[in-house]
């Protein structure tokens, strides 16, 4: 169907009912459901291609126009390598998804990410340690870092 391959190549529906000659945008959207019986999904590894074609040529003008030293042409280059990049799965991942591991597992894991990330290894508090600070009133304090006097606090209200 005409109408759908425009709109998987990036047309608009507006421009797929321009192209394909319907009437407007809601009427090309409604001819596709009702030649399919629902609005397809896309091929994704045929979107990949179509994206890196279509890459490839932003590539092309973007290098002619920092060339020209146009503003914004840097800029413009660099969303595009990045782009790339992301679609290619050329960057480090950002998700890192573990089902089920064990302590040893996720403690591994834990580790690797904090060295790719250049972040120290956490360090293990001591719960012995915190417990010989003494009483936990201690800790919490006012507005103004004077500790916290909880038989006052109840006078006022």
């Amino acid at each position: 169907m005409q109408a759908w391959t425009h709109r998987v190549n990036g047309s608009t529906w507006g421009e797929v009912a321009e192209i394909v000659g319907y009437h407007d945008a809601a009427t090309a959207l409604r001819a596709v459901k009702n030649y399919f019986a629902t609005l397809p999904e896309p091929n994704a590894p045929e979107l990949r291609g179509l994206w890196r074609g279509r890459l490839e040529a932003l590539w092309w003008q973007a290098a002619i126009d920092v060339a020209e030293q146009r503003p914004g042409a840097l800029r413009a280059g660099v969303a595009i390598a990045q782009r790339a990049a992301a679609l290619d799965g050329l960057d480090a991942p950002t998700r890192l998804e573990l089902t089920d591991p064990t302590g040893q597992e996720f403690a591994r894991m834990l580790a690797l990410v904090a060295q790719a990330s250049g972040v120290n290894a956490p360090i293990e508090a001591d719960p012995l340690e915190l417990e010989a600070q003494g009483d936990d009133d201690e800790l919490l304090e006012g507005d103004w870092g004077e500790p916290v006097d909880d038989e006052e606090d109840s006078d006022e209200h």
